[in-house]
């Protein structure tokens, strides 16, 4: 039975997008729930091809090595959250936007990212994980970090994305992440810890009931509105995908 004193929050399933328009989606839903035309959201999603995205505040070409990353066929794009490095291939990534003073989210920073990894870390238990929550932002099992996550606030909204990974191609990340050395054994995917693995389909319906516990929210599948699919475009085209964009600084 659906709760209905549960607040009700869009759902978006869209399927492995290019990283341009994946995160031209993110920013789009962000700048429309700032004009209050739509509702908060959770989406998760997947990378037609695999990407390294990196924060905000990073130098491209001390994190990623361009010339390997070419050669592998991976593509690359700045976030507009901060944070480190992140190599996607084998994982289901979620973004959730809200307002700031959406009374499900905390006002404050740690509060908040917490509370939406408590989600990833009921929807992992459902799959029988033993996955915790990590200060700052990482979701762990054991000393191994299986997902990690970033946040923005602008326009009076929040944004946080992050990922959970199904499996870790550690050569792959190794060859093309400048830094990635320190990080190898620390990193792993869930289907680790799961004997005969896990699909991104399952992992998305677990997730879906974790944030609706974690939250005490009622999620309903929904889709981008006709604006957001606009908006979502010319950020992809005119900042997400340019040079000026990636390599700025």
């Amino acid at each position: 039975m659906v709760d209905i004193s549960r607040p009700g929050w869009r759902l978006l399933l869209t399927g492995s997008g290019n990283p341009y328009m994946n995160m031209g989606i993110d920013e789009s839903i962000l700048i429309h729930r700032s004009r209050g035309e739509n509702a908060p959201t959770i989406r998760l999603y997947g990378w037609s091809t695999p990407t390294v995205s990196i924060g905000y505040f990073q130098r491209l070409g001390e994190e990623v090595d361009l010339d390997k990353a070419m050669q592998l066929g991976v593509g690359y794009v700045r976030r507009i959250s901060g944070g480190g490095t992140v190599f996607h291939e084998h994982e289901v990534t979620y973004s959730l936007v809200a307002s700031e003073g959406d009374p499900t989210i905390p006002s404050d920073v740690q509060g908040s990212i917490r509370l939406i990894c408590g989600g990833i870390v009921r929807g992992l238990r459902e799959l029988e994980i033993d996955a915790e929550f990590r200060p700052v932002n990482d979701v762990v099992v054991g000393d191994r970090k299986i997902s990690g996550s970033a946040q923005t606030r602008r326009l009076h909204s929040i944004l946080q994305h992050g990922t959970i990974l199904l499996e870790v191609d550690h050569t792959k990340a190794l060859s093309i992440l400048r830094r990635a050395s320190r990080a190898k054994k620390q990193i792993a995917g869930i289907n680790e810890f799961l004997p005969g693995g896990v699909s991104a389909q399952r992992l998305n319906e677990a997730l879906v009931r974790g944030f609706e516990e974690e939250l005490a929210i009622r999620l309903s599948e929904g889709a981008l509105s006709a604006s957001e699919e606009d908006l979502a475009s010319i950020l992809a085209a005119d900042k997400y995908s340019t040079a000026e964009w990636n390599h700025r600084l």
